[in-house]
């Protein structure tokens, strides 16, 4: 399964509207639990795993920077 990560730095969190952000938090929450259960299943296969921890880190990482954003932008 051929997967794409956007990263995101702050500069170009900064350009969004907080809709966005809050659609990106949402789609990036979700695909972080469809990942967890592929994995837990491919480990429980025996499947080696290392690639698919690297892409959830990955969207772990800008999930937090999403979130940490928009509660930033509360304040």
């Amino acid at each position: 399964m051929a997967v794409s990560v956007r990263t995101v730095s702050e500069p170009s969190i900064i350009g969004m509207d907080r809709s966005r952000l809050e659609q990106r938090a949402s789609v990036l929450y979700l695909r972080l639990e469809d990942g967890y259960a592929q994995i837990e299943r491919a480990l429980d296969d025996g499947q080696d795993i290392t690639k698919w921890e690297d892409l959830w880190q990955r969207l772990l990482r800008e999930y937090e920077q999403v979130s940490d954003f928009l509660s930033f932008s509360d304040r």
